[in-house]
This record gives C-alpha cells, structure tokens and sequence, in this order.
C-alpha cells in the first residue's frame, strides 16, 4: 500500500486528546458516541462527524444526530459543525502542520474526547516538543498521550478497529500542462503523502524522493486541477477521506485514498464526476480493497 509504505518514512508520531466543555463532546461522552472526524482547517475550522443510517434506530444516538440535525445521505448521517469551544487547540494543529515534515493522520471523538494523531519524522522532533511546552501545555484539559519514535502504520489499524475503511487508488494521466516543474516542484519521478487529506483546495505535501531506503523528505505546496475539483467536491458532499497519497512515474499520476466504507459509493460517483469533466486525464480506478487486505 502507498500510503502505508510513505508513513513508514515518517518514524514519529504525536498524539494529544482533549474533552472540551462543548455540545457535542456532552453528547459524546452522555451517549458513549464514537465517530471519525473530518477537520477542515483552510477557510474555517469545522469539523464533519459520520454515522451509519442504522444508528438512527438506536435511541441516544438518534437524539445526538436530531440534536445536531444530521442531513441522511443514502447510507450514512452526516454532521458539519464549524468547531466551538477548540479553536486554540486548532490552531495549535495548524502550528504543527507548519514544521515539515507533519502530517495530520486521523482525528476521532470518543465518549467526549477529541484525539488527534499527527506524524512527523524524528529529525523534527525539537521543533515538536517546543510546540508542546509552549503552546499544548498551556491549554486547559490537554493530554499529551504519545511523542516520539513509533510504527506508524499503527494508526490505520487503530483506525480500522474503530470504523471499517477502504483503500481506493486510481490512476491518470495529466496532460502536458500538468507535468511542468510548477506542477511537479520534485521533478519527474517522487511519491507525496498529503499533510491534510480533507477540506483543502490546494496540495500541501511532504514528498519523498529516492525511494522507501534513506528517502530524501521536503515539503511542498502547489496546485493540481484535478485534485482541486475533487477536494471541492468532497468537501460539498461531506465525503470524508483519513489519508491520501500520490505518486508520479513516468507520467503516470497515481492518487490512493483511505476512506470510511460507507462513504465508497459516494465517492465513485465523485470519481465519475472527474473523469467526465476531465477526459484527456484517462482517470482509471485500478484497486479497491478493505485496507486489511491491502499488501
């Protein structure tokens, strides 16, 4: 898998957890609610919260989703909120994602906590720790669970544990326009995992050149139409994804995403949507897969 192989080169990982004194948290903890979020950090802090349509006939959960009345979209509810009652520990997550490197793998809220897991490589862990004492000490109700050398592939499985996901790669083939140094500021040949895999409309990165053995890892931030349309896309329809990587070979533009099930088909017609609107791409869905089964 991509992306598993890309976290693998980013040996360290930060995980922090708070239980703010906001709604949802109160109903979280009231109701022992547990849910993947999607947190969107580029115009607005807002968070996306999902839930099977069966939980409906569950009767707390039901109240939490007609408390914040979640929109039914097929198969699944849906909650957006912009955040309250958080915003300093968001921006101490946009603070983070500005030292290379970082890159935000998962946020979930279980029984009223918010968990946020970030990942970064070990040669920044200075740059990580004077973020911790200046800024996440001094907010009230913060745990500092995890910091320092870890296997980071740990995470999807945690993930996994708590909410079902797949693994979808396609590929495509940009046009020439595309395949430019503005468009590829690593040149011809590199792999990229996404800092924040929701919610952005351009492509903030950490890229890996050389391979998987003593890669060499930067940073990079530039645009893609494509990726544009679809980030845009997913973000109107509340279609969240946990991580995404991309890979450029030889002209050949590959995009995996880890995303919850029940969002799959929700996703494909996204999918669908990009490759009428760009034909000359040849978008082609190569693997889809639950992401244990994936090598």
């Amino acid at each position: 898998m991509l992306i598993r192989d890309l976290m693998t080169n980013l040996d360290s990982r930060l995980t922090f957890s708070l239980s703010p004194d906001t709604k949802a948290a109160g109903l979280s903890r009231k109701f022992g609610i547990r849910t993947e979020v999607g947190l969107v950090i580029d115009s607005e802090y807002a968070l996306t919260m999902f839930f099977p349509a069966e939980a409906e006939r569950e009767r707390d959960l039901g109240v939490f989703l007609r408390e914040f009345e979640a929109t039914r979209k097929g198969n699944y509810f849906v909650i957006r909120r912009k955040v309250d009652n958080i915003t300093s520990t968001i921006s101490v997550v946009e603070e983070l994602l500005g030292i290379p490197s970082v890159v935000l793998a998962g946020v979930n809220l279980n029984d009223g906590r918010y968990t946020f897991d970030m990942l970064y490589h070990s040669s920044y862990g200075k740059e990580i720790s004077a973020v911790i004492l200046n800024k996440l000490s001094g907010i009230e109700g913060i745990d500092v669970i995890r910091k320092g050398r870890s296997e980071s592939s740990s995470i999807i499985r945690e993930a996994n544990g708590r909410t079902p996901l797949t693994c979808l790669t396609f590929e495509s083939s940009p046009p020439d326009d595309e395949t430019g140094p503005s468009r590829n500021p690593a040149g011809n040949s590199w792999q990229r995992i996404v800092k924040v895999s929701y919610g952005s409309d351009r492509v903030r990165a950490v890229y890996f050149k050389n391979g998987n053995q003593n890669p060499e890892i930067f940073e990079a931030d530039t645009e893609n139409p494509l990726l544009a349309f679809l980030n845009e896309r997913m973000s109107q329809e509340r279609i969240m994804t946990l991580l995404q990587a991309h890979s450029f070979e030889r002209s050949r533009f590959t995009v995996q995403v880890i995303i919850p099930d029940i969002f799959r088909t929700d996703f494909l017609k996204l999918l669908y949507e990009c490759s009428e609107k760009f034909k000359v791409w040849k978008i082609a869905v190569t693997d889809i897969s639950p992401v244990n089964e994936v090598q």
